[in-house]
């Protein structure tokens, strides 16, 4: 099976959904647009977006209405039959399930947490950047409440510098503070850095922290720096692949989906990577999340 052939086949059901996503859709009608089998279009729809179908559609008919509660005063019964759902009963419970609140107390809070958006295929927006050909991104919103966070910094020249060092610099950065912290207090925990793009006064510099978020009153090692990251709004991109094209990821999401997503980033606040565990030994693949701080315009 041509892998390309295939993608393009999955981008053309994406789109199919996100166009109907307030119309019933099944697997059995999206098989049959899709020309394939309904245990075909299971399998390859799982393997290139990382959801069963049925997920899939659940999951964004639900960020949907989640959006529809705080941008409206409808009825949430009303909600609920946009968007395909049989009765309040089963809007609520699925909703319940996606957002560990129920629809009444997500509106009540009037805070976009765990909304997800389309899967969608990056476009290159200058020759410079050649994304994976491959490649769907998913943006979600997040609220994540004041942390502790302690490690250590270095002088980075990121994205927007005129030459930027990062891919060197910043793993040099990871190697300084592996290096002041006991090796069992790192193997099995998520790995954070926080990104200080706004206190460096050469453009595109930034100040690159790297450590670990904390509920520990001291340092794990003397050599680190503790400090308190306010509560803030975030969109998240996950992230998983080669490293070496983490950034273009970042690239998309800074230069596509922030333009037209009705947020801008926040003034003052940290950008943060995340990697999670296990973590590959050979340094090449990783599984990450970008968090962007970001206000409503």
């Amino acid at each position: 099976m041509n892998s390309q052939l295939t993608f393009t086949r999955i981008e053309k059901i994406l789109d199919h959904i996100h166009q109907h996503i307030r119309e019933p859709l099944s697997l059995e009608g999206l098989a049959e647009h899709s020309c394939w089998s309904r245990w075909q279009l299971q399998r390859v729809f799982q393997d290139y977006t990382g959801f069963s179908v049925a997920q899939y559609v659940r999951e964004i008919k639900l960020s949907c209405a989640a959006e529809a509660l705080l941008d409206s005063n409808r009825r949430i019964m009303d909600i609920a039959m946009e968007y395909g759902f049989s009765s309040e009963i089963t809007f609520s419970r699925s909703f319940k399930n996606q957002f560990q609140v129920s629809p009444k107390k997500y509106r009540a809070n009037g805070i976009r947490e765990g909304i997800t958006t389309p899967l969608t295929r990056p476009v290159a927006t200058h020759q410079q950047v050649c994304f994976p050909s491959e490649a769907l991104y998913q943006v979600r919103l997040e609220r994540k409440k004041t942390f502790r966070f302690c490690g250590t910094s270095a002088v980075v020249k990121g994205l927007l510098s005129e030459t930027p060092d990062f891919t060197a610099s910043v793993p040099k950065a990871w190697q300084a503070f592996f290096s002041k912290v006991p090796v069992e207090t790192v193997l099995d925990v998520p790995h954070v850095a926080l990104i200080d793009g706004y206190s460096e006064a050469n453009p595109g510099e930034l100040i690159y922290w790297t450590g670990l978020e904390t509920k520990q009153a001291q340092p794990l090692s003397p050599d680190l720096h503790c400090q308190q990251v306010p509560e803030q709004d975030y969109a998240v991109l996950p992230y998983q692949g080669p490293v070496a094209d983490f950034h273009k990821s970042i690239i998309w999401l800074l230069g596509s989906w922030l333009p037209d997503s009705g947020y801008q980033g926040a003034e003052n606040a940290f950008e943060a990577e995340v990697y999670y565990p296990p973590f590959d030994p050979s340094h090449q693949r990783i599984r990450a999340e970008y968090w962007l701080p970001i206000v409503s315009n």
